[in-house]
């Protein structure tokens, strides 16, 4: 995307400064002029963490975000960030959701999507570690999307979990085990880290959604340097035959990350994307 030097550069204020979050703020330092992106500011849970920033780019309370004046709000922090904020940033500007897991819940859902009918902005949901974004929606469109079923597995080290997932997790030894198996909308609030890929999966697949779409979840002590995402989807049946896809996609990562490397850039050209879509409401990119 070139841009010209005197162009009004695009606005972009990121809530995390984990992995995640550098990552973003640094390909917008390194390739701003190019790509017509600025940072607007920058906001941390932890503030010393962001001690090396220029103090103008700090922002001391996510309330105060609108006098930073953003086009877009980057959340990369945690889904607790889109719970309290979403709708109020919504209000403003367009936000992009880095932690999709968080729509599971009904009530949050129709509150942002008010926020978006109201304020006519955008909702963006990267499309992250989910392979076949695109052709899974074409058809949900068409009428045509039977079922998906979406399996994730991490080294128990890599899972950051809640409730009675935690404590089967805390048990598992040397054999992968299941974790859950069921609707995406009841494992996302226990796992909100480690299923923003399902969630993803549910938006893509619309006509099913949070209560069809399902999901597995396997700790596996055996996965040292990959994360495993196999998706299965299935369309009408013809003659006898199932139409089925099979996908499955192996994430380097180390043990203890919740996300793998190569979901870095696939999540920054996701927000390069940002710019130039029209859509209005919530918009996978």
């Amino acid at each position: 995307m070139a841009t010209a030097s005197n162009a009004k550069k695009f606005r972009v204020g990121i809530l995390g400064y984990g992995s995640l979050g550098k990552h973003i703020h640094n390909q917008i330092q390194l390739r701003g002029d190019e790509i017509g992106f600025e940072i607007a500011f920058v906001w941390n849970r932890t503030a010393t963490v962001l001690s090396q920033l220029p103090q103008e780019l700090v922002l001391p309370k996510i309330e105060d975000f609108k006098l930073y004046e953003p086009d877009l709000v980057i959340e990369v922090a945690h889904p607790d960030v889109t719970k309290r904020f979403g709708a109020e940033i919504l209000s403003k500007c367009d936000y992009f959701i880095g932690s999709p897991s968080v729509l599971a819940d009904r009530e949050l859902e129709l509150s942002l999507t008010e926020s978006i009918q109201n304020s006519k902005k955008r909702l963006f949901v990267p499309n992250g570690a989910l392979w076949g974004t695109q052709e899974i929606r074409r058809m949900s469109n068409a009428g045509k999307l039977q079922a998906v079923e979406i399996e994730m597995r991490f080294h128990p080290h890599s899972l950051k979990l809640l409730g009675k997932l935690a404590e089967l997790n805390a048990t598992v030894n040397s054999t992968p085990v299941t974790l859950f198996e069921g609707p995406i909308r009841e494992v996302c609030p226990l796992a909100p880290n480690n299923t923003n890929t399902m969630a993803c999966a549910a938006i893509a697949a619309y006509s099913l959604g949070f209560d069809k779409v399902i999901g597995r979840l396997v700790s596996d002590p055996n996965l040292s340097d990959f994360h495993i995402i196999e998706i299965n989807v299935y369309g009408p049946v013809t003659n006898g035959n199932q139409f089925h896809v099979l996908t499955r996609r192996m994430s380097p990562a180390k043990v203890g990350s919740v996300t793998s490397s190569a979901t870095h850039d696939a999540f920054f050209n996701s927000i390069v994307q940002c710019r130039s879509l029209i859509d209005i409401g919530i918009v996978l990119c």
